[in-house]
């Protein structure tokens, strides 16, 4: 620094390794009109003390100073403070900050100080945001403030706010919480747009942000949007000034707890939101976030804090029902029998007891349709299956008007139903699977089965945990078949799904059992590998796709009545039929709709199904205007929807990336294949599988540009198409029918069979 430029402030300090320095800038001056009336010089040294020649991105640099700043001195009134952040080269060990006279000012006055608590406050010059990255601990909440005033006339959003989690090692984590924001692709963080009137100061308060377990920093940023000229002014973080109320890990509150939780502090002022939420609600709103975040532990401590201080029958259950799924989710907790054997019973070689998770007719999904046609196929060949649903199915539903036994196509279904007096004790897992244990042993003792085959479904553990304690106690062997891996479907948030205590340990349980069962199945070699990676052995793993039954859905030519009465005549059609969620796409093929419909006016998209994504699908094709070019039927019942695929000139799957949809091979795609209707598929793996190199199409996954490229494609070469649809059928008539598959699991039972009597005796 020259010796003519007077010395205000001066600090040095260790860089010791970090990624970014956070100082404040404490100015102010005697009287003269002069704003920018002292500079910030940088320097960095290295290990050997030698100077660092780096620039940084948002100082200026002259032939004087390597980086410099000017600093605003304020006025006569009111000094100022700034926050400003530092950036050292990565072989910094030493920095020093020197704050000097710029103009001939008659009493500059400055200060550096160092920022303490952790606290960095980041400002990129490009987009002049403000930014918050704060050090935070998964026991607190957040809340913070900041003023924006709007000095444009006519803009009404004048800011965007961003918050982003980030893990220890500085990894980005999205989306990783069901916060009150919305998840932004684009700047890939939560959002919410920040709006005042012109002319007009807004105060803008976020409270509540949950940190997931594995959270290490938290960062809150403002920037303009779409430089409407917003004026910022942000709290000055100090130690802890973030965090308002909390909950231990015990989830204990207080009342003054709960009053600062709706308080927060601007730099001038304490603000006090105008209205409170009750301490009954913010036990809701932390007992909530910690079931949807999978931490079950602390949903429960919750709901014991507050039945400690306000006793009542809601708590109560709660604390009942969290405190069963903990316990149904350890490795070591299985139903029980009494320990004696009870009747020994001679197994009917031919008799196969199926456990199912759901049935036809009651539901009318993937799930229910494969098991439908699984028994069906397995009657046609001489074995000999019995259903069994699980317990008060489908009275659970609300549905009284069942038989405890019926045939439906020609195999016996039998109902487990404890009646009304036990139904409410049963809804907690471990009371549920407790009593249906013992009413299948009765059924056990009744049919004397050869094996018990049970397949996964909702949590996935359920039927499989019930299968290995029935096993044990009657000396039967019994097979577990994975159709998907249940134990990430308890969230639609991907983070927990992924990463939660609640995964872990469903995933810890469902391999704990497969380890136990004599044999596994799955649909899929995608699955297979998933399996075999989670340390199934590959010799214990058997594949029994999904597949169709080709006499049943097999070429026709379109239903005119059908195509006239949706008034679909003269149109090209593409069409999906499934379940309407996130996960199966269905926005991704509305939003390719407006670039097909550039070199091909005269297409429709069909909708065929129900769900809770319905809604939100509507409003995208009102925002894009699409209400004359999309229909939704609403749900079709299944001996119907034969009518609906062949009114189907393309054939559109497009699942978004999920775990499921990566090993998961759905029935739909088969069905169209059958149909000779031409199929185009999101390239995840499992749909990959299924198309192979010359049964259908694919297209990248969540991409509609590149999705209404393929069907560009496919339109104008449909003669190509047809030829690909032929060999899709003729595919699925040599590998892919329950007649095949039949025989598969009769092969596969004799072998089990075989096996465990061979180790028995």
């Amino acid at each position: 620094m020259s010796s003519d430029n007077k010395i205000i402030s001066q600090l040095e300090m260790e860089a010791n390794g970090q990624s970014s320095i956070s100082v404040n800038l404490n100015s102010s001056h005697s009287g003269e009109r002069v704003s920018k009336g002292m500079v910030l010089d940088v320097k960095f040294f290295d290990l050997d003390g030698k100077e660092i020649k780096e620039n940084l991105f948002n100082f200026s640099t002259s032939q004087k100073f390597l980086n410099y700043r000017y600093v605003f001195t304020g006025n006569i009134a009111k000094p100022h403070s700034e926050m400003i952040s530092i950036l050292p080269p990565k072989s910094t060990k030493r920095i020093i900050m020197t704050l000097t006279q710029w103009a001939f000012l008659s009493n500059p006055k400055g200060k550096i100080e160092a920022l303490d608590g952790g606290q960095n406050i980041l400002v990129d010059l490009a987009v002049r945001p403000f930014e918050i990255l704060s050090s935070i601990n998964q026991f607190w909440s957040y809340s913070f403030c900041c003023k924006l005033a709007n000095i444009h006339k006519k803009v009404g959003r004048i800011a965007l706010l961003l918050v982003r989690y980030f893990d220890k090692s500085n990894a980005l984590l999205s989306p990783v919480s069901k916060e009150h924001l919305t998840w932004s692709s684009k700047y890939n963080a939560y959002s919410k747009y920040i709006s005042s009137g012109s002319g007009e100061l807004s105060i803008v308060y976020e409270h509540l942000l949950y940190p997931p377990e594995n959270v290490e920093f938290v960062e809150i940023k403002l920037i303009e949007w779409n430089q409407s000229g917003a004026q910022f002014e942000c709290t000055t973080p100090k130690e802890n000034s973030l965090q308002w109320g909390h909950s231990n890990k015990t989830g204990l509150l207080n009342e003054s707890m709960i009053t600062d939780l709706f308080h927060t502090i601007s730099s001038e002022k304490r603000i006090e939101l105008a209205s409170h939420v009750s301490i009954k609600q913010h036990y809701e709103l932390l007992y909530d976030h910690h079931i949807q975040s999978g931490d079950l532990h602390s949903a429960l401590s919750v709901a014991k804090s507050e039945y400690e201080e306000r006793p009542s029958k809601r708590t109560l259950h709660r604390i009942e029902f969290v405190s069963q799924l903990i316990r149904s989710l350890d490795v070591n907790w299985l139903p029980t029998l009494s320990s004696s054997r009870g009747i020994e019973i001679v197994p009917d070689p031919n008799k196969i007891l199926h456990l199912f998770k759901v049935t036809y007719p009651f539901e009318s999904t993937g799930g229910s349709i494969r098991n439908l046609n699984i028994v069906e196929s397995q009657k046609n060949i001489g074995i000999n299956p019995i259903v069994v649903t699980p317990l008060n199915y489908p009275r659970m539903f609300g549905i009284t008007d069942f038989n405890l036994e019926e045939k439906i196509r020609g195999v016996r279904h039998l109902r487990i139903d404890s009646g009304d007096v036990n139904f409410q004790s049963a809804s907690y897992i471990c009371n549920n699977l407790q009593l249906n244990t013992q009413l299948l042993a009765g059924v056990i003792r009744k049919e004397q089965p050869a094996i018990l085959h049970a397949a996964s479904g909702y949590k996935g553990y359920e039927l499989a945990s019930m299968a290995k304690v029935l096993s044990d106690h009657f000396s039967i062997p019994w097979i577990y078949e994975v159709r998907s891996f249940h134990e990430h479907t308890w969230t639609k948030d991907a983070f927990y799904a992924n990463n939660s205590w609640h995964t872990k340990e469903r995933i810890s349980k469902e391999n704990s059992l497969m380890m136990h069962a004599h044999h596994v199945v799955t649909i899929s070699q995608s699955m297979k590998e998933a399996l075999i990676d989670r340390g199934i052995s590959s010799d214990k793993i058997s594949i029994v796709p999904n597949a169709v039954d080709v006499n049943m859905f097999s070429p026709m030519p379109k239903n005119k009545k059908l195509l006239k009465k949706l008034n679909l005549l003269g149109k090209k059609i593409l069409g999906y039929i499934s379940n309407i969620s996130k996960r199966e796409g269905h926005d991704v093929l509305i939003k390719s709709l407006p670039h097909i419909l550039e070199k091909h006016p005269d297409t429709m998209v069909l909708i065929v199904g129900d769900g809770p994504e319905k809604g939100n699908l509507q409003s995208l094709v009102n925002d894009l205007k699409l209400e004359q070019k999309v229909i939704f039927t609403g749900k079709v019942d299944h001996s119907e929807i034969q009518d609906y695929y062949r009114i189907i000139d393309l054939f559109v799957v497009p699942r978004k990336r999920d775990y499921a949809s990566d090993l998961v091979t759905p029935l739909k795609p088969y069905e169209a294949m059958a149909l000779e209707i031409p199929l185009i598929v999101s390239d995840r793996k499992a749909l990959i599988e299924i198309i192979g190199e010359e049964r259908g199409y694919s297209f990248k996954t969540e991409d509609a540009e590149n999705l209404s490229q393929v069907v560009s494609y496919c339109l104008e070469n449909l003669d190509e198409c047809r030829i690909r649809a032929k060999a899709a059928r003729k595919w699925l008539v040599e590998n892919r029918t329950w007649e095949l598959n039949a025989k598969i699991y009769d092969r596969l039972y004799k072998n089990v069979v075989k096996e465990f009597d061979d180790v028995s005796s």
